[in-house]
C-alpha cells in the first residue's frame, strides 16, 4: 500500500507524482486542518515499477548497503563476508554499515511481522 501507519503513529505516505501535484496535494491537505501537517521528504528519484514495495521503502543508501551485504556473503551460512568487508565496499565505517543493516532489518521485520 502506498500508505503505512509507523511504530510511532506517523504515516508513511509514497507519492508518485510532479513536485507542483505534490504541493497542490499538500496546501489542499493543510486548508482543511487547524494544525498544519508536518512532514519529511525520505527520498525522491524516478519510479521504478519492477521493484517491490519493500525494497522500494527502503533509501537509496540502504538499497546499496544491503546490497553489498547480500553480494558479498554476509548474509551467507557460514558468512562469507564481515561487516568490515561491507564497509570497506560501500565505502564507509563498519559502525556506520552495522547501523544500516539493523535499520534495514528492523524496518523489513516489522513490515513482514508487525
Amino acid at each position: 500500500m502506498p500508505i503505512r501507519f509507523t511504530a510511532d503513529g506517523s504515516m508513511r505516505i509514497t507519492y508518485l507524482g510532479s513536485d507542483a501535484g505534490f504541493r497542490r496535494l499538500f496546501e489542499a491537505a493543510n486548508e482543511m486542518r487547524d494544525v498544519p501537517l508536518q512532514f519529511e521528504v525520505v527520498e525522491t528519484g524516478d519510479y521504478e515499477p519492477e521493484r517491490t514495495s519493500l525494497v522500494s521503502s527502503l533509501t537509496t543508501r540502504q538499497r546499496k548497503v544491503i546490497e553489498i551485504a547480500v553480494e558479498t556473503g554476509y548474509y551467507s551460512s557460514p558468512r562469507k563476508a564481515s561487516l568490515e568487508d561491507v564497509a570497506d565496499v560501500v565505502g564507509i565505517t563498519p559502525s556506520t554499515a552495522s547501523e544500516h543493516l539493523r535499520k534495514i532489518e528492523s524496518h523489513v521485520f516489522s513490515t513482514l511481522f508487525g
